[in-house]
């Protein structure tokens, strides 16, 4: 895996279940793509919406699928 993030994870969660480890690097990826969702329903300008992508890109959290 690429984002140094997730390796150092992947480094702390070496003798964990597998389940675990999913579930913990999936979670800013479903966090930050739920914060997305909500503002688009609340009407999140698109200039708001462009600087949420990015914070995702910047991350690592927009291509954690």
């Amino acid at each position: 895996m690429g984002r140094p993030y997730i390796r150092q994870l992947d480094e702390m969660t070496a003798f964990r279940p597998s389940s675990a480890i999913l579930d913990l690097q999936v979670a800013p990826f479903r966090r930050s793509q739920s914060f997305e969702v909500e503002a688009r329903r609340s009407g999140a300008w698109r200039e708001t919406l462009g600087v949420i992508a990015a914070a995702r890109s910047a991350v690592g959290t927009d291509d954690l699928r």
